[in-house]
């Protein structure tokens, strides 16, 4: 995975300046993207959202939640509706 990881940000850099990516040293964009990482909490994780849409992992922990605010970016609202019909959490817009 590393390796994976090493050359994507090779490929970054060495386009750099064709796509004007931030002038960051490899170093610090490999840190970085080991710092991005589940982690672990007391709770199970659920999954919501629309198969394809990579979805949204939430803590099993929404119980005292009454609505939620969803910009989205899209006319799919899937999300919400998973919201509303698992804890009746009320989407807003």
């Amino acid at each position: 995975m590393r390796n994976f990881i090493k050359k994507i940000i090779d490929s970054l850099l060495i386009r750099k300046s064709q796509y004007r990516i931030v002038h960051e040293s490899k170093q610090n964009i490999l840190d970085l993207i080991y710092r991005l990482h589940p982690v672990k909490t007391e709770y199970d994780l659920i999954r919501f959202g629309p198969k394809g849409d990579g979805g949204y992992l939430l803590p099993d922990n929404l119980d005292n939640i009454e609505a939620c605010f969803s910009p989205g970016v899209f006319e799919i609202t899937k999300f919400e509706y998973d919201c509303y019909k698992r804890y009746e959490i009320i989407p807003c817009r």
